[in-house]
């Protein structure tokens, strides 16, 4: 697998109960490359008065982030942590799979499929701040490279882009995603083997033509 650039493997935590508390909204975007490398980003928006939570819970889901950036306007608190390109196939609970040349050579399209189990964690949560999180949104969203024709469970399709509001409990969740890219070099080298046969085709036909036109009859 080719990485155009390596960094530490980096691996979604359980996302605690606490973030949702603390946030009114909460997501993490994956970007996978047609390579099977890709990057991470998690976030949380909130209050700004509790800007200090978000930062300490949100590092908590994703700890290996090496990028950690802050915006805020008016009441209005945004935090998110992201990393590197890394390959995406070593990070635990997921799964890469790219069908390339190899395991479909008569096809013109790669395949890529995108697969992880996503929990949650209540850790050190009070009741009450359990009962906080109910209020909190928590939105998985992948990029794939090409265009996306299945996603399970189903989620909201956008060209390369599927999004999924999570349901927050204790049971992991497993979010499944394929797309698929046309080969375009493999198919113009198809164009080209086709368009040389043809050719051969139409240079040799008349000489054959006038073989035939030439043999003599059986009496």
């Amino acid at each position: 697998m080719n990485l155009r650039r390596r960094s530490p493997i980096w691996t979604l935590a359980a996302v605690p109960y606490l973030l949702l508390s603390a946030s009114q909204q909460a997501g993490v975007i994956t970007h996978l490359n047609p390579d099977g490398s890709g990057e991470r980003l998690v976030y949380a928006r909130g209050a700004v008065g509790r800007g200090s939570e978000l930062d300490k819970y949100l590092t908590r889901a994703l700890p290996g982030a090496e990028f950690c950036r802050q915006s805020s306007e008016g009441g209005n608190y945004l935090t998110w942590r992201d990393t590197n390109t890394a390959n995406l196939a070593k990070v635990s609970q997921a799964e890469v799979t790219n069908m390339g040349i190899l395991q479909s050579p008569f096809s013109i399209f790669s395949t890529h499929v995108w697969k992880e189990a996503l929990t949650f964690d209540r850790g050190d949560a009070t009741e009450v701040e359990v009962h906080g999180q109910e209020l909190a949104q928590f939105h998985y969203i992948v990029r794939m490279p090409g265009t996306i024709t299945t996603s399970t469970p189903p989620g909201k399709v956008e060209g390369n882009r599927v999004e999924w509001e999570a349901k927050i409990g204790p049971e992991p969740q497993t979010f499944t995603v394929e797309s698929r890219t046309v080969r375009w070099a493999y198919l113009i080298l198809w164009i080209y083997v086709l368009a040389f046969v043809v050719t051969k085709c139409i240079a040799v036909a008349p000489r054959v033509l006038a073989k035939v036109r030439r043999k003599p009859k059986r009496i």
